[in-house]
């Protein structure tokens, strides 16, 4: 870090402010922006009746953002906390985890959540930030277009066509701990309308410390590449192969507290992650309108070092068709199918499985009609969902209704009422999770005998004598939206009311006890359906030019979480109240300086989260960032990105899902090279 102030002067002596691009953009401009995730179609922002945030490729760019969840922290009612490198708790409205199972994720339309535990592991999901043409977050329920996950929000990654991407890019980003990343990209085209490229890069994560300053060991390192071919462009007949595969190796420090015989107890697991998809997507005119095919396959493994592990294969089918309007109304329906085998190890580490292998299905149809009651003016969409799933055996509908109102070409008001589900994941159905130890109130002889203090082991398993059920959520929203100049203003408020959800009981116990620590007792804490609970909140959000060369981006969330069990025999349900802070700011200040150097100013204030599920509290805190890009010549580039500029380091959520050592991500300093050829 003695460089960082030596590497800022570098670039930043000299530059005035000039006059830049970033009050360019017209109000023409501002309400053509396109989005395809509310509706399954395009439109433009202007007359989608939801609260949505586009984050371009640009803004990626200038904020330095070197993850798809750095990317979106700076969108309102989104809450991205890191855990540890590559680790992520993502959410937006509540409900927020290591695997946050209300949030849909896909890229290009195709899911990446991983049906283990209905989450994505954000570790395997490493992009080249360079090839996404924009980040779609569609807050609220849309799980009446796309089903599963999709309860609290939709975030869709839509990367560039091949023929954006041609020729040679490579770049080399190291930082102040001399840790080394690079990538690299090829694209080419011909005269028939055909384009593709290739990438590969390699991961290099640092390890973050504990509060002590000491390393926690859990730096990742890994590679991902990957392919994409386009085939026609436009209004005619169009198809698109992608794929791509991973490994990524990310060690990580258990750490359970409190005594068992005598001594606590640490473990470190070395987990390594592999996978691999191939996508193919079609779109072909018809005689009534227009048809669509995205269909997948998908393999997931992940397993631990000399241990055990499991893996999931996954093939994906959806069709849509949206007619020809006819009339005042413009109709989309589609069918879905997806089909997951598993295999697991049954003993692994912390971890083990009711069940060795199994086969589940999703069978899904969808229809949706909007109707403009008022040309430019009044829009009402009426669509539901039908979903069966295997897994909780049940059939799920899931209805939506919206209306928009736009009194004028600046300004869209909207109000919705929608009704989405969640089903089961594969672990919360069958896996047993060591969640941690506590002392037994009563020691058995043999522990007294030697003068010991034995503990039980805290195992959280699905209730033996039922199967989970879906989740259900009934969603309340209005918002406006108001263009002003080459700016805008947002300002959303809603209610979601969840009721089935998974809680908490106390349940039986053992003695000997079951893998890892067979010596100590096991107590269960049951998992079945009976939790309750209300969300409410409003988000606000701008964007705004100070003049020539400066452009403000702000917002501010506030909201409020409480749960409660329907059933008095159920304890508790899964404590998100206490990991949801209750306010969230942000602002950003973008500068054109001279013709070819830009500097980024970003701050964010996140709220206290309460008691973790291990005991851990985690204080408000505030950061700031700094990006600065310097167009060295046309074909390359330098970004300085600094990390926590103003503090030496904070934590920001606590594990979740495994016990383990809260980890503070140190003040970091990135310096990266980018060339075009």
């Amino acid at each position: 870090m003695r460089l960082l102030p030596n590497l800022m002067l570098a670039l930043l002596v000299g530059p005035a402010l000039a006059d830049g691009d970033l009050t360019s953009m017209s109000l023409e401009d501002l309400s053509r922006m396109e989005v395809t995730t509310v509706s399954r179609k395009v439109q433009r922002l202007a007359d989608t009746s939801a609260a949505v945030s586009v984050v371009t490729a640009e803004d990626i760019a200038r904020m330095g953002a070197r993850s798809i969840p750095e990317a979106l922290r700076h969108v309102p009612g989104v809450y991205a906390a890191q855990i540890a490198p590559g680790q992520w708790a993502l959410s937006i409205r509540g409900f927020n985890g290591r695997f946050s199972n209300k949030l849909l994720v896909q890229i290009d339309g195709r899911t990446i959540y991983t049906p283990f535990f209905a989450g994505v592991f954000w570790e395997a999901q490493q992009l080249m930030m360079e090839d996404i043409e924009r980040i779609e977050v569609v807050r609220g329920p849309g799980a009446s277009l796309w089903g599963a996950n999709a309860v609290n929000g939709v975030v869709n990654i839509v990367t560039r066509r091949a023929s954006a991407t041609v020729g040679t890019l490579a770049w080399l980003e190291a930082d102040d701990d001399g840790r080394v990343q690079a990538g690299a990209r090829y694209g080419f085209a011909d005269d028939r309308d055909f384009a593709a490229r290739v990438y590969a890069r390699s991961i290099g994560l640092g390890e973050f410390d504990d509060q002590a300053g000491d390393g926690l060991g859990n730096a990742q390192h890994g590679w991902q590449a990957g392919f994409r071919a386009d085939l026609g462009t436009g209004a005619n007949a169009g198809w698109s192969l992608q794929g791509g595969s991973y490994i990524l190796r990310a060690p990580e420090q258990l750490e359970f507290p409190g005594v068992a015989l005598g001594f606590g107890v640490d473990a470190a697991l070395g987990f390594e992650y592999k996978g691999g998809h191939l996508m193919l997507t079609g779109h072909w005119p018809t005689d009534a309108g227009e048809a669509e095919l995205r269909t997948y396959i998908d393999h997931f493994e992940v397993g631990v070092a000399g241990a055990a592990g499991g893996d999931i294969d996954t093939v994906d089918a959806d069709f849509q068709h949206r007619l020809d309007p006819l009339g005042r109304h413009e109709v989309i329906w589609g069918l879905g199918a997806r089909y997951t085998a598993f295999e697991f190890d049954p003993a692994a580490p912390v971890l083990t499985f009711t069940r060795d292998d199994g086969r589940e299905h999703i069978i899904s149809a969808f229809f949706q009609d909007e109707i403009s009651l008022q040309p430019r003016r009044w829009k009402l969409t009426l669509g539901t969902r039908v979903e069966n799933n295997s897994l909780s055996g049940g059939t799920e509908w899931q209805p939506n209704i919206r209306l928009l109102w736009t009194p004028s070409d600046r300004d869209s008001i909207w109000a919705h009422v929608s009704k989405a589900s969640r089903t089961p994941s594969l672990g919360e159905q069958y896996a047993k999770i060591v969640a941690g130890l506590a002392p037994l109130p009563q020691q058995p002889p043999q522990c007294v005998q030697f003068q010991l203090t034995c503990s039980s082991v805290i195992i959280s398993r699905t209730a033996p004598d039922r199967d989970l059920e879906a989740e259900h959520l009934t969603a309340f929203e209005i918002g406006y939206r108001r263009q002003i100049g080459a700016g805008s203003v947002e300002a959303v408020a809603y209610r979601h009311q969840f009721k089935d959800l998974f809680a908490n009981t106390l349940g039986a116990s053992a003695v000997p006890g079951s893998l890892p620590f067979p010596i100590v007792a096991d107590q269960y804490i049951d998992r079945r359906n009976g939790g309750k609970a209300h969300v409410v909140g409003v988000e606000t959000s701008f964007e705004m030019p100070i003049g020539p060369a400066v452009r403000l981006f702000g917002s501010y969330t506030v909201q409020n979480l409480d749960e409660s069990a329907a059933d008095t025999a159920l304890q508790s349900t899964s404590g998100y109240e206490e990991v949801l802070p209750h306010q969230m700011a942000s602002l950003r200040a973008s500068f054109d300086i001279a013709e070819s150097h830009e500097l980024d100013l970003m701050w964010r204030h996140v709220g206290a989260l309460g008691v973790s599920r291990f005991g851990t509290t985690i204080p408000a805190y505030q950061a700031s960032d700094l990006n600065y890009r310097w167009r060295v010549t046309h074909d390359f580039e330098l970004a300085l990105y600094i990390q926590n500029v103003l503090d030496q380091g904070h934590a920001e959520f606590a594990p979740d899902f495994f016990p383990a050592p809260l980890g503070y991500a140190p003040r970091r300093a990135f310096l990266k090279g980018i060339a075009r050829f």
